[in-house]
């Protein structure tokens, strides 16, 4: 049949039960604990990537501002580069006009 345990047993078993369950439930409050820890450091990874992801991002706009500074330094150096062709057309345009005259008057001290 049963073996008649001793009361103490019984009251032991009872407390060692008890204690192996209060142990039991600090383990899985650990372990809760954990994997709020790892979510934590999940989410702090998520972050460091989306910070990184931000300073590329800062990184490409400050090149855009780059490239953005040198084509308006480009197009100053197109506008001089017309003014420079309109003052050497000009230039060209009056030293031709100028030797039209003078050959018109060596043409005419040729003829009189």
């Amino acid at each position: 049949m049963f073996h008649q345990l001793p009361p103490d047993f019984s009251i032991g078993g009872n407390r060692a039960l008890r204690c192996a369950s209060e142990k039991l439930g600090a383990l899985r409050t650990n372990l809760v604990r954990f994997g709020a820890l790892r979510t934590n450091l999940v989410r702090f990874g998520a972050l460091r990537t989306n910070l990184v992801r931000f300073g590329a991002l800062r990184t490409n706009l400050v090149r855009f501002g780059q490239i953005w500074c040198d084509s308006d330094k480009f197009g100053a150096i197109r506008r001089n580069l017309v003014r420079l062709s309109e003052k050497l057309g000009a230039l060209i345009g009056e030293t031709w006009c100028a030797s039209v005259r003078l050959s018109d008057k060596f043409g005419a001290l040729r003829c009189a």
